[in-house]
This record gives C-alpha cells, sequence and structure tokens, in this order.
C-alpha cells in the first residue's frame, strides 16, 4: 500500500539544522517514555524526516517500530493499514468491528510477549477528521513504555489540538522547549516537594529552553536530593551547577 512505509525505506539521514535535532532529541525521550508524542509545524518543516530520523534511533535501541502515513486514508483504510503492518493479514474484507478487536488482540498479545511498541503516524492531520478517533483508541491499546509518535500541521483541527492538549506526555514543536514545557517535564520527573520555587525557577533558566541541558540538570538535582535528603533552594542549585560546570572542571 502507498500509505505504508517499510522499516527497510525508512530514509536515514539524521538533519543537521539544530532545531530538528533538538524536535528528534524530544521524539526519542517520548519513544523510550511511553505515551504520545505530537510533533506539531508548518507544511515542509521537515517534521517527516525528523520521524524517520527518531524510528531509526528508536530502532537501534531495540524497539518495534510500526510506520503509517495517513495522508488522504479514511478510517477504514487506517484500521486496514494498522492490521497490514501488525501481520493480522484480514484482507479488506473484514468489517471493522473484526478489524478493531483483532488489531486490540495482537496489539495486547505483543505488548505482553515482546515489549513496547512504537507506533509512528505521519501526517496525522491529513486523512479523514474522524481518524482522530482511530489514534485516540490506538493509544488507548498502549501499555507500559510504548509509545505513539504523530505529526501534524501546525493548524491543524480543533479536535487534534484538543486530543494532543488532552493526551500528550510532551508536546514538540520544532524550536526550544517552552517554559511550559520545560515545567511539565520537571513535574514528571521530580516531585515538587524536592525543589522549591526559586529552585525551579533556576532550572527553567539554566536549561535555556534545550531537551539536552534539561536532562543534564535533572539528573544533577535528583543526585544531590538523593545523597543529603534536603530540598534543594536556589542557592544550593546554584552552587551545584557551578562545581558541576565544564569550566570548573577545566579549572
Amino acid at each position: 500500500m502507498d500509505h505504508l512505509t517499510n522499516q527497510s525505506s525508512i530514509d536515514t539521514d539524521v538533519t543537521r539544522d539544530p532545531q530538528q535535532i533538538e524536535a528528534l532529541e524530544r521524539l526519542v525521550y517520548v519513544g523510550q517514555r511511553g505515551g504520545l508524542g505530537a510533533l506539531r509545524g508548518p507544511k515542509g518543516s521537515g517534521k517527516s524526516k525528523i520521524l524517520k530520523s527518531a524510528a531509526q534511533e528508536l530502532r537501534g535501541q531495540g524497539r518495534r517500530v510500526l510506520w503509517i502515513d495517513s495522508t488522504g486514508m479514511t478510517p477504514r483504510e487506517f484500521l486496514q493499514a494498522l492490521s497490514d503492518i501488525l501481520g493480522i493479514g484480514l484482507g479488506f474484507v473484514a468489517c471493522e468491528t473484526e478489524l478493531r478487536l483483532r488489531i486490540r488482540d495482537h496489539v495486547t498479545s505483543c505488548q505482553e510477549a515482546n515489549g513496547p511498541l512504537v507506533f509512528i503516524v505521519d501526517h496525522a492531520d491529513q486523512g479523514s477528521k474522524k481518524i482522530v478517533d482511530d489514534v485516540r483508541w490506538l493509544l488507548g491499546l498502549l501499555t507500559g513504555s510504548s509509545a505513539l509518535l504523530a505529526s501534524v500541521g501546525r493548524n491543524c483541527s480543533k479536535p487534534w489540538r484538543r486530543f494532543i492538549a488532552d493526551h500528550s506526555l510532551l508536546r514538540i514543536e520544532l524550536g526550544r522547549l517552552s517554559e511550559e514545557a520545560v515545567h511539565e517535564l520537571i513535574h514528571q520527573q521530580i516531585p515538587d516537594c524536592e525543589l522549591t520555587r526559586d529552585a525551579l525557577a533556576e532550572i527553567v533558566a539554566s536549561a535555556q529552553g534545550r531537551m539536552h541541558r534539561l536532562r543534564q540538570l535533572l539528573d544533577l538535582a535528583m543526585l544531590a536530593g538523593s545523597e543529603d535528603g534536603e530540598t534543594l533552594d536556589s542557592v544550593s542549585w546554584k552552587t551545584l551547577s557551578q562545581e558541576l560546570s565544564p569550566s570548573r572542571k577545566r579549572a
């Protein structure tokens, strides 16, 4: 089917554009952790390229990655595509109810027997408007660290925006992390009680909106918190950051 991309045909060209690299890193993070990662951006901004690079990275880590390009698809075609990439092989004669039952059972058994799955839905908003309901249903089948990564246009429809707002682990834009997204990741990894408000503000400022810097900062915060068992304030946080900064290490 034209809608399917075979794993061996995925373009493995990793972009060197800084904004796309940042978006790629965020997608891989969601692919590792599980849940929904939604990549938004205008047409021609490289969303498909980033998804392909994420697929390559996640496959290299041993994840089973399943890819669908839903451009122009009807809900029935979307379910058929899921059936095909999962290897269920029902053919186009199966009714939608049977397709859903078989897909549900197969996804459940695959996760139990073989571990996490990663579904990638490229151009998710470029098919029928009702596909958002099927993507929501698919997301509900995923357990543990299984993930669903989807690309949508920056001006996607209201149902897609609502779905992304309600269910995404991390809303991914081409560019730097917003302050809201930084706070969201902090609260996911570190309970509020471990950091004071001024320490949270210090981390947000130090991260500079970049995922790799945020990860380093959160690792520092968790390490310091586990060692002294105390709440980190902005003064202790600045001291810790300075002690581990590159300039201090070279001194």
